[in-house]
């Protein structure tokens, strides 16, 4: 059985269908990866908050003194 994928201009793939699926390998979709929730992502956005917050007191403070003194 041929692929059943249709190019743009209304073609049809060429490539002969997997074993049980309407779709060759080149057209296949990619099965979605497992996302594990364990906390991590927000703990990298933590960090990464804490760290702009120092950097931008570092450039308060440097302004600050350029202003005063």
């Amino acid at each position: 059985m041929r692929c059943m994928h249709l190019y743009r201009n209304g073609r049809q793939c060429v490539a002969e269908a997997r074993q049980g699926a309407q779709l060759c390998a080149d057209h296949t979709p990619l099965p979605e990866p497992e996302h594990e929730s364990n906390g991590r992502p927000l703990v990298y956005r933590l960090a990464a908050l804490a760290l702009l917050l120092i950097v931008l007191y570092s450039y308060y403070q440097t302004v600050l003194g350029w202003l005063v003194g």
